[in-house]
């Protein structure tokens, strides 16, 4: 039996780091320099815009697409009708 009060209610999703930031431009000289200046405030402030946006756009379809496929076709026990 799970013990309840031992489970974790949140569970972190995903992380950025100035290295994502130059792959998603390529390595393109120009963003390299802008981030080599970022410091932790503006990457704060960069994840927490994404985070945003991540919510309002791709989030609840993202999990119901993916929770699907993963959990109610490959676990009998919690298909529908179980």
């Amino acid at each position: 039996m799970k013990n309840k009060e031992n489970e974790k209610m949140f569970f972190t999703i995903t992380s950025i780091s100035k290295e994502d930031i130059i792959h998603a431009f390529n390595e393109d000289e120009h963003v390299k320099k802008i981030v080599e200046a970022m410091d932790d405030s503006d990457m704060e402030t960069l994840a927490s815009k994404m985070a945003d946006d991540y919510c309002e756009q791709l989030f609840w379809s993202s999990l119901k697409i993916i929770f699907e496929l993963h959990f109610m076709e490959t676990t009998p026990e919690l298909q529908k009708g179980n």
